[in-house]
């Protein structure tokens, strides 16, 4: 079974459960209310991920995502194993996505929204999957030749965009479409244009000479336009071309990385996109366990009261983890006893935290290595807990016995405030340290097969 990711740009979304009623639909309220409706309907076991913010966050099949663009289009991306789609949606278009031979389609619209929500698919019917095209090119292009001479990279990739506008142009017209799609559609290939270019791997800085990397460099100016946040390739050339920047211009900095990083984009970068590299660069560090709350809350203070855009301040007041209660939710083992996980984790110095699910392939592959830390660690104060965001009892039930025996694993109960949602899990396998108070001191710990993970316990019971 493939995990299934869909990855939504910019747009604020609530999630409902959806009947299993094939003939359900929504009601006009809904409908009238926001901006963008999707009702995804895979018909295949997994979960379905979406990114509004650069985050990733957990979704069950049969959901219906009511989405609020802050945006002029919403940017939906599709995904499963090798298989990618693209749509750009207009607001106020209500879109139901069904599972097909070819994964999912969008289908109960008009005549002329079949027409624009198709083109992606044409696309790839000429010339093949675009994701794979791409990462293979913007990996691939710094072989030898292309270090001796990088003008041919930007050739390369004049020539394939030169090509993907000559197609856009030809299913514009023979579709009868206008020059609002035209201009989208543009954009979109522009940037992965863009991405590709500004995407300079540090260890071929010194062999391309900085005449190269400044002109690319000097693209900063040239690439900035808050009206295509929306766009996914549009965000990834930002961050991209920051960090090429800010690793041009480092050279014996002194200060910390993140507070280098932070004051280089102030420095390059302006406006809305200014702030979506702010946030994503804050986030990051609390997401890679490079920095402790306590270390970015200065930080994350200042962007709060200096950003003016609500959906950015939204968005990062509800990633961090501020007074998370492990008491909140209800947990229950096995014999569907309640479960005192605060106590649990007072009877030991660091408590390592498995979120997982029975669907979730990564994190079974994980379990292998759960004995060995458990020899490793035992009678050092650090217990090891499973905490699954399973739907279902009786799923979670049969999986946890068949693959933990029942050990240390436990199911949290519905609740309006989980604990995985005060963590904001927002992407499986997740593993968290707390200490003994219950505090999370890393929020996003190394996985088990990481040999680094038994480095990282003992730098904490150290300290803890």
């Amino acid at each position: 079974m493939k995990i299934i990711h869909v990855i939504i740009s910019f747009a604020f979304i609530s999630c409902h459960d959806l009947k299993k009623a094939e003939n359900q639909i929504l009601s006009e309220e809904i409908v009238e209310n926001s901006s963008i409706v999707c009702n995804f309907d895979p018909k295949r076991e997994g979960a379905v991920y979406y990114d509004p913010y650069y985050d990733r966050l957990i979704i069950q099949p049969n959901d219906t995502f009511n989405i609020k663009s802050f945006e002029k289009n919403v940017f939906i991306e599709f995904g499963s194993g090798d298989y990618t789609s693209y749509y750009i949606l207009k607001p106020r278009l209500f879109t139901r996505f069904e599972s097909s031979e070819n994964f999912l389609k969008p289908i109960g619209l008009d005549e002329k929204q079949s027409r624009e929500l198709g083109f992606y698919e044409a696309y790839k019917k000429r010339f093949g999957n675009i994701d794979n095209e791409e990462f293979l090119a913007i990996r691939s292009l710094w072989g030898k030749k292309y270090i001796e001479k990088p003008e041919l990279r930007d050739e390369q990739f004049e020539e394939d965009l030169t090509r993907q506008l000559l197609f856009l142009d030809e299913y514009t017209k023979d579709h009868h479409l206008d020059e609002d799609f035209l201009l989208v559609w543009t954009n979109f290939f522009k940037y992965r244009k863009y991405e590709k270019l500004v995407f300079l791997q540090p260890m071929v800085f010194d062999q391309i000479g900085d005449e190269y990397v400044n002109s690319v460099c000097h693209l900063v100016d040239t690439i900035q336009n808050d009206d295509l946040l929306y766009l996914r390739p549009y965000q990834n050339t930002l961050l991209s071309l920051a960090y090429t920047i800010w690793l041009k211009e480092k050279g014996n900095d002194s200060q910390p990385e993140f507070e280098s990083r932070l004051k280089s984009i102030g420095k390059h970068f302006k406006g809305k996109s200014l702030d979506f590299l702010k946030m994503t660069l804050i986030k990051s560090q609390i997401l890679e366990s490079r920095l402790t709350f306590n270390q970015i809350k200065p930080f994350y203070e200042k962007f709060i009261s200096t950003c003016p855009h609500e959906d950015y301040k939204n968005n990062i007041k509800d990633f961090f983890v501020k007074d998370t209660n492990v008491e909140a939710g209800a947990f229950v083992d096995i014999n569907q006893e309640a479960v005192d996980l605060k106590q649990l984790i007072k009877n030991n110095k660091l408590t390592y935290v498995d979120f997982w699910a029975s669907w979730c392939k990564p994190c079974i592959e994980e379990f292998r290595h759960k004995n060995e830390l458990a020899s490793l660690f035992k009678g050092k104060g650090v217990g090891f807990v499973f905490l699954s965001i399973d739907q279902d009892y009786d799923k979670w039930k049969s999986s946890s016995l068949r693959l933990l025996k029942g050990e240390n694993s436990f199911f949290e109960m519905n609740s309006d405030s989980t604990l995985s949602k005060q963590l904001a899990v927002k992407e499986i396998p997740r593993y968290v340290i707390f200490d003994q108070s219950g505090n999370p001191i890393v929020q996003t710990a190394l996985r088990p097969s990481d040999p680094k993970l038994k480095v990282q316990l003992n730098e904490l019971l150290k300290r803890y």
